[in-house]
């Protein structure tokens, strides 16, 4: 039969079960010492009762060498006993039987009396009870020999109402370790029942609240840290959305007016060659909003759990002189000098986020090195990896803003003016990641910003199925820049 259902759940409460725990143990540890001294003070009351019996064996004894008769004797000791008169026999030296004094008990509720023997008292502290005697024997100098039983009643009674004080102390002690336990168990789960006050008090609105730290370092202030430093990164991820849903409806919204404008001006449009210039535009405003949703939904599967990378042997000196190849013409329109080397070798990795990395980075210096400027690209090879400087004899970055402008829809201020979506160095930095490199901002030799991309040997992170081959047309630089350069690395200060 199962106990009922709230037993179940108290039982399944970790506070519950530690309270009962400590009470257990302190309430153990009460009950054994409660029972030791009870044993103590048996032992102690059979050793007084040994005392007693060689003191009266000892007082007859000297009352008979000073003269007195054994019935004098023996009379003598009531004036000296603490309880009940003691039994008495004389015997003779033939062993026979001279006379009694008292009632003598039977033969089982008799033991001899031991003095000094320990082992006897705790082996017979059993025999303290109300109806036992202690036997102990002495013979005179006549020849003649007493023997005396002397009664427990009164050590017994003494003892036993010892125990029943130690009884009602142990049932106070074992509440008040009872109320311990629970206090400290209670004191103990106080962090955990404030952070579950707190976190249900928390919401996309209010993320500010934060746990004391009183700087012990124990584990309440560990858990009060850890806690509070997730609340420090959520709140830092809800305003980072914040952020993003409203740089993105930004970004959206001129393109969608454009695509709305054009469309009204293609209704009333009356002539076949001024529609098809407005058709036209729709189409290129529709193809920026694809492509900002394209990107936003490979740096949303790249950051998430099931992304795969499709790893192969990539050439990243024909990859990197290819690229350079298709962009020429366009540097040489906006009048930059485009040079490139690469003696990096072959990498495993994913050859069609590997062009997107370069067009990115491609795009990035066509866009804000001005017209007279240069573009550097070396690549070479390094222990465990290869190394891509993108050099540019632009104006650079500060190095405040090297970190934030990785961040997604992140342009600055000098650079609002210019085309781009602040997307694509975000993007450009998400795939190195993905492979186990980076992308990093420095100072160039050139005067401008150095973007250097390093890139493992080998992938370590990313999945990867042999059954799952990549496209073999996507790894070309050619159909890459065909379909992505307008998507490329966009955020830059010049």
């Amino acid at each position: 039969m199962q106990p009922p259902r709230i037993v179940r759940r108290l039982r399944a409460r970790a506070d519950v079960r530690a309270a009962a725990f400590i009470g257990g143990l302190l309430i153990l540890a009460i009950g054994i010492q409660g029972f030791a001294l009870f044993g103590f003070a048996k032992v102690e009351s059979l050793e007084e009762g040994d005392r007693w019996v060689e003191h009266a064996l000892a007082t007859l004894r000297s009352g008979t060498e000073r003269g007195l008769s054994a019935s004098d004797a023996i009379s003598g000791l009531d004036e000296a006993w603490v309880a009940s008169t003691p039994s008495v026999r004389l015997w003779s030296e033939e062993k026979e039987l001279l006379a009694t004094w008292g009632e003598w008990p039977a033969a089982g509720r008799v033991a001899p009396a031991r003095r000094g023997d320990d082992s006897r008292a705790i082996s017979d502290r059993g025999l303290l009870e109300a109806d036992r005697f202690l036997v102990g024997t002495t013979r005179l100098a006549s020849g003649e020999r007493i023997e005396l039983a002397f009664p427990l009643a009164h050590l017994a009674a003494e003892t036993f109402a010892l125990g029943w004080r130690l009884v009602v102390i142990g049932i106070v002690l074992a509440a008040t370790a009872l109320v311990t336990a629970i206090w400290a168990t209670s004191t103990a789960f106080s962090p955990i029942r404030r952070a579950t006050a707190l976190l249900k008090e928390v919401d996309a609105r209010q993320l500010g609240n934060r746990l004391p730290i009183n700087g012990s370092g124990d584990p309440a202030d560990r858990h009060a840290l850890t806690l509070n430093r997730v609340l420090a990164d959520i709140d830092d991820s809800f305003a980072r959305l914040r952020a993003f849903g409203s740089d993105l409806a930004h970004e959206l919204r001129t393109p969608i007016n454009r695509i709305g404008t054009m469309a009204e001006v293609a209704l009333l449009a009356n002539e076949p060659v001024e529609m098809s210039q407005t058709l036209e535009g729709i189409r290129e405003s529709a193809a920026e909003v694809s492509r900002i949703i394209d990107s936003l939904l490979l740096l949303s599967e790249i950051y998430g759990e099931g992304f795969e990378l499709r790893p192969s042997p990539v050439d990243m000196d024909m990859k990197i002189l290819r690229a350079a190849e298709v962009y020429a013409p366009l540097f040489e329109e906006r009048e930059v000098e485009l040079t490139a080397r690469s003696e990096a070798g072959s990498v495993q990795g994913d050859g069609t986020l590997i062009d997107r990395v370069l067009v990115n980075l491609l795009d990035n210096g066509l866009r804000y090195v001005d017209s007279g400027g240069r573009v550097e690209i070396g690549a070479f090879r390094c222990k465990g990896g290869i190394v891509v400087h993108f050099d540019d004899s632009g104006r650079g970055i500060p190095a405040a803003d090297r970190d934030r402008i990785f961040d997604r829809f992140t342009r600055l201020d000098e650079a609002r003016s210019r085309e781009g979506k602040g997307l694509g160095l975000a993007l450009a930095r998400a795939i190195a990641r993905l492979h186990g490199g980076d992308l990093e901002v420095a100072d160039s030799p050139l005067g401008g910003a150095r973007f250097t991309l390093n890139l493992p040997e080998v992938s370590r992170l990313g999945g990867y199925r042999e059954d799952r081959q990549a496209d073999p047309t996507a790894s070309s630089p050619s159909s890459v820049i065909g379909a992505h350069a307008a998507i490329a690395g966009e955020t830059r200060s010049p």
